[in-house]
């Protein structure tokens, strides 16, 4: 689905209030541009403790109230989310089993958290809650029980890795250069390894060393000359093809399969302050990223900041020969906004999983309110400049002037000089439109609607899991899958017609969660029971 076209009937900050939230959203916009200058000091901490209180007084514009009950159909997008999360549920005390972490060095990573009792609901109940046919439900128990038995081979297989290379027993950098075979010669010294439930992690010294937010968002600034970016420097592909095939001939996995188990499993970290990463990535470690599939994949966050080939992109959907003979541009904002589109929608996936994995690991005795962290999250115009960037870099490329005049059998400065209108055309439209400011003059942009969206969502994420449910019918865990799930298939698209309807919902854990669960809670007892016997062992 594409977003709405800048005429649409959008998310606006037209109402009642609106220009007290567009100038609150203004300010906060020129802060956070502030802020990505200013990389420490006083200056720093001064603006940060300004931007945290704008983000409070903007929540009462944005935060939508908690529903509490009613008997109003969920949306399909809802239903199915929670309802996989209640499939997923009843996994999460073998995935989290106690296991002590292992390796090269010594850390001592916070136990895993305990599994809250997952409740069973009859089909009946199940039904007459989400409105789903049983054959969806039975899709999708199947699809969650697939996930869960991929986690479960990747655990396979890192043990079998492990005692292969005899790590502990042996040298770990025979290890480490066949995981990372274009590693530098020489190498800083102590690299370690590490194995953490399904997880892997390469230890090595790195200064600086990446933020903790690059094990999810693969747009942010990592030096490659210095430093080793998490998501970009471990490759499946690039491990021994004999390696693969006898690991596969072991878990009984085709090479495709191995391939994604070792993207999944392994990254690199730096040696000091190793515990830290691990932490910020128990999201993964849990299995919910797996249960989810938000965020599991090492690979797949990394590739939004990589330049495009002057061929990636089907240059006659947007070029073409007019009728004098020239090289003429058609088309050219619908094509930027279905390419910006399906990247911001990847980038939102990721937002989404870095926003899951810092809530899960968050005291919950804490107050809920923004903290300094939270403003890089915030700060929407860094994250959609970084992945829309690679488009209007293509269009200026002198590689794609050479490839468009081949396609067309043009001059090449008559390529160049067409190909600069277009690169005109989508600065343009970026700027004003995807990582603009919401204004008087451009009330709706695609930045402004994603900042209300995780101003509220984040807020009411928080909220929700500090409630109390009481102790056999805690809905924790339940809240992280229902989120997870339904951010899985939110692509901006969705997110913004439901935010446009004529009840926006820039929340669905506002509008959704508490609503069906009480409905769930509410059923007779005889058709809840809690299945929580203590961790399941795997052997």
């Amino acid at each position: 689905m594409l977003i709405p076209s800048a005429g649409a009937d959008g998310v606006r900050l037209s109402h009642q209030d609106a220009s007290e939230s567009a100038r609150l959203l203004r300010r906060l916009a020129r802060g956070l541009e502030k802020r990505e200058a200013l990389h420490s000091g006083a200056a720093r901490e001064g603006l940060d403790v300004h931007l945290v209180k704008l983000v409070e007084t903007l929540k009462s514009q944005v935060q939508q109230t908690m529903a509490q009950e009613g008997g109003g159909r969920p949306s399909r997008g809802a239903a199915l989310a929670f309802a996989a999360a209640v499939y997923s549920q009843p996994h999460l005390p073998i995935t989290l089993h106690d296991r002590p972490s292992q390796g090269t060095h010594d850390i001592r990573p916070p136990a895993l958290p305990d599994a809250d009792p997952p409740l069973v609901f009859s089909q009946e109940t199940l039904r007459e809650v989400f409105h789903l046919e049983d054959w969806e439900f039975d899709e999708l128990r199947e699809e969650v029980d697939r996930r869960v038995g991929r986690h479960l081979k990747q655990e396979r297989a890192l043990e079998w890795l492990w005692h292969h290379f005899k790590v502990g027993r042996s040298d770990p950098e025979r290890f480490f250069r066949v995981l990372f075979p274009a590693a530098p010669r020489r190498l800083p010294d102590d690299v370690g390894m590490i194995r953490y439930g399904s997880q892997l992690y390469a230890l090595v010294d790195q200064n600086p060393p990446p933020p903790l937010a690059s094990l999810y968002l693969g747009w942010l600034d990592v030096d490659p000359e210095t430093t080793y970016d998490p998501l970009e420097t471990f490759g499946g592909r690039y491990v021994d093809g004999g390696l693969r095939r006898l690991l596969g001939r072991a878990i009984g996995a085709s090479d495709a399969e191995v391939i994604d188990l070792l993207d999944r499993m392994v990254t690199i970290i730096p040696r000091r302050n190793c515990a830290a990463y691990i932490v910020h990535d128990m999201w993964r470690i849990t299995g919910a990223a797996a249960m989810t599939d938000i965020g599991a994949s090492y690979a797949s966050g990394g590739w939004h900041a990589r330049p495009l080939a002057a061929n990636e992109l089907y240059v006659k959907e947007f070029l073409g020969i007019a009728p004098s003979g020239r090289l003429t541009v058609k088309d050219a904002l619908p094509t930027f906004d279905r390419h910006a589109t399906h990247r911001a929608s990847t980038m939102l996936n990721q937002l989404h999983a870095e926003m899951l994995a810092r809530t899960l690991i968050e005291d919950p005795s804490t107050p809920a309110h923004t903290t300094a962290e939270d403003l890089s999250l915030y700060d929407l115009k860094r994250h959609l400049r970084k992945v829309l960037l690679p488009l209007l870099d293509w269009a200026r490329a002198e590689e794609t002037v050479n490839h468009v005049a081949k396609v067309f059998k043009v001059r090449d400065d008559e390529a160049r000089n067409t190909l600069l209108a277009l690169a005109k055309a989508w600065q343009r439209r970026a700027e004003t439109y995807w990582w603009g400011s919401p204004s008087r003059e451009q009330a709706f942009t695609v930045r402004g609607a994603l900042l209300m969206h995780f101003i509220s969502t984040h807020t009411n994420l928080r909220l929700t899991l500090r409630r109390r449910s009481g102790p056999r019918r805690r809905h924790q865990d339940l809240l992280h899958l229902f989120a997870a799930h339904y951010y899985a298939e939110a692509s901006i698209g969705r997110l913004l017609a439901e935010m446009s309807g004529p009840e926006p919902k820039t929340d669905p854990i506002a509008h959704w969660f508490w609503v069906m669960w009480q409905q769930l809670m509410n059923r007779d007892d005889s058709d809840v029971e809690s299945t929580w016997s203590g961790p399941t062992p795997l052997r």
